[in-house]
């Protein structure tokens, strides 16, 4: 029942998947005398995207992502690729072409979508349009920039420093590697003001009043 389950929610995330692809729009045209050719610029130094790591492990995993790096995924599930620029290296898993209840993928669409199933080490390389997984155990590795949508039974790890803990009944989105206006900020601490040049600090003293001695009164010593 539950290998019955996955399938279907696969082939669910299939059938939208398919459902969503964008639609070519027709060129507009400009109006009359407009039609300048544009001046050449320099096209802008892309910045190196920074890198972060995710390592989850647990049972019943669901997740989906979007984004570029290696992401390693040992367990026993499926697994759907769409849009991948890069390679897909499997080991114990085997990509199915012919889908259940009669679901067939024909060329071009084959080499855009990608199912795979079985018990393994899969490893995906490159820049991904999703991922979507349904895993019955699993171990997940990933290094890279990317988004997760991810549900289950397990706990994990951002970064490398924060811990997450992942629960069955709803999926929370997260970001590798974590923005820096996610980070929290160090609790604030008392300012102290400066010292003036060449003095030291000095503890402060109770200031005792003298004591003043009574003497007898009216008689006089020689």
């Amino acid at each position: 029942m539950r290998t019955m389950a996955l399938i279907n929610g696969l082939i669910l995330a299939l059938t939208i998947g398919m459902a969503q692809q964008k639609k070519p729009t027709p060129p507009q045209e400009s109006p009359a005398g407009l039609n300048k050719p544009a001046s050449a610029q320099p096209a802008p130094k892309n910045a190196q995207p920074k890198v972060g790591s995710l390592t989850v492990k647990g049972e019943g995993i669901k997740f989906f992502s979007r984004g570029e790096g290696t992401l390693t995924i040992k367990g026993h599930g499926f697994v759907l690729v769409n849009d991948l620029q890069g390679e897909v290296v499997a080991q114990g898993f085997r990509e199915l072409k012919q889908l259940p209840r009669g679901v067939t993928l024909n060329p071009p669409m084959d080499k855009r979508i990608r199912v795979l199933h079985g018990k393994g080490t899969l490893t995906i390389k490159g820049k991904y349009d999703s991922v979507r997984c349904a895993l019955t155990e699993a171990h997940i590795d990933f290094r890279g920039g990317a988004s997760f949508e991810i549900m289950g039974t397990g706990t994990g790890k951002v970064d490398g420093k924060h811990d997450i803990v992942i629960y069955p009944t709803a999926a929370f989105t997260l970001f590798v590697p974590e923005p820096e206006g996610m980070k929290q900020p160090p609790p604030n601490e008392p300012e102290i003001a400066p010292l003036p040049k060449g003095k030291a600090p000095q503890p402060k003293t109770s200031e005792q009043k003298p004591v003043k001695k009574e003497g007898a009164k009216g008689k006089v010593t020689k």
